[in-house]
């Protein structure tokens, strides 16, 4: 009996494969391209987190330092008045408001944070109660921290 070869050779790949491993590829590729930029927008947001805490910790300890050179008194009266409201745009006490969100006047020089001080205490107490926070925004939003302590004439 005689062996006849076939006439179709199925050689090659068919319309639909070639469809399929493009769409597969194209679905890898926007995955990366996805994680990528979230990882580059955590990258930021770490950032400006890490120094915004530092421009935080840096208020606290200038702070600490003005009471301990003017002594308790004077830096209460200072600290106090206006209603111990301050922009710390640099570590002085000069503006006595707090800072304005609409003002890039009131930023840190060079960058996109403010730093605002809030002291209050009352002549019958013996401590003044600080509060720092430093907030910006950036392209994913509105963020800030901030630090709570307590001078005390003890």
């Amino acid at each position: 009996m005689k062996k006849y070869k076939s006439i179709y050779y199925f050689e090659g790949q068919s319309l639909f494969e070639v469809i399929m491993a493009l769409a597969v590829s194209a679905l890898m590729l926007t995955a990366i391209v996805t994680l990528t930029s979230r990882s580059v927008t955590t990258s930021a947001n770490s950032k400006n987190k890490t120094q915004a805490n530092r421009y935080v910790d840096e208020a606290m300890e200038f702070i600490r330092r003005e009471e301990i050179n003017e002594g308790y008194t004077d830096f209460k009266n200072n600290i106090l008045t206006n209603g111990g409201w301050w922009c710390l745009i640099t570590l002085d006490l000069t503006t006595n408001e707090a800072c304005d969100p609409d003002d890039a006047g009131h930023n840190i020089s060079g960058t996109i944070f403010q730093r605002t001080l809030s002291a209050s205490g009352s002549d019958t107490t013996k401590s003044i109660d600080i509060k720092i926070w430093v907030k910006w925004t950036d392209e994913s939003g509105a963020h800030e921290t901030y630090s709570i302590s307590s001078i005390g004439n003890w």
